[in-house]
């Protein structure tokens, strides 16, 4: 396999696009809010997030979720 390609079903082929933006509170005192869009380039699933965590988290479990989908498609092979 060649440098820089993702081997299919890994998670390296995992595409998303993200924009983020602050947003000022409505009073003058409150602190600006965070937003993030999401969305999945593949799945065209669409999400707002409006705290930090949220967006690692996401991001996170969609990594985990498509190494465990990995695993399960890898066949047992021998080298030799």
């Amino acid at each position: 396999m060649s440098e820089g390609r993702a081997k299919p079903g890994s998670s390296a082929g995992l595409s998303w696009m993200i924009r983020c933006w602050e947003e000022p509170r409505e009073q003058a005192d409150g602190e600006a809010v965070f937003r993030c869009f999401v969305r999945d380039l593949k799945s065209g699933e669409e999400r707002y997030v409006s705290d930090p965590r949220e967006l690692g988290e996401l991001v996170l479990r969609k990594l985990r979720d498509a190494g465990r989908k990995a695993k399960g498609t890898q066949k047992n092979h021998k080298f030799g």
